[in-house]
């Protein structure tokens, strides 16, 4: 019997689709209950000055980056820019939650059932995700200049 070979080109369609539901599903969410939204920012420490901008620029910035997991070349930014925002939004949300100030979630659906525990670690599964697959993008440019 052959051994396996792990299928790292399914892997990272499969990686795309998931991070491209979650933006879709997190930018969607907060568009829908805007002023929902817009309420619980303006509650937030350190960034409720900053609401009235992150309203818009959060959402926009997640379909953004849904955008360009939708252009091959752009992968590598893609899952940069997904490891950067869920990186400072989970190093925010732990900084909150150390202080001892009061955090409203300024989730939708289903993550904002999730308790703030529960929440960093979904956060922290997707961050893993995204470097792993970073690195298997960096091998793939190495391994493709190689030949």
């Amino acid at each position: 019997m052959a051994p396996y070979k792990f299928n790292y080109q399914l892997a990272l369609k499969l990686s795309n689709m998931l991070f491209m539901v979650l933006f879709t599903y997190a930018a969607t969410s907060k568009l829908i209950s805007f002023d929902y939204f817009q309420f619980q920012l303006s509650k937030m420490p350190l960034i409720s000055r900053l609401s009235a901008y992150l309203v818009w620029l959060v959402p926009c910035v997640e379909y953004a980056i849904v955008l360009l997991f939708l252009v091959p070349k752009q992968l590598l930014s893609a899952y940069y820019l997904s490891l950067g925002l869920l990186t400072g939004f989970t190093s925010y949300l732990i900084w909150v939650l150390n202080s001892g100030k009061a955090v409203p979630c300024s989730c939708g659906g289903v993550l904002s059932n999730l308790s703030w525990k529960t929440h960093i670690l979904f956060n922290f599964a997707f961050i893993a995700i995204a470097i792993i697959n970073i690195s298997i993008l960096h091998n793939q440019k190495g391994f493709l200049r190689q030949t």
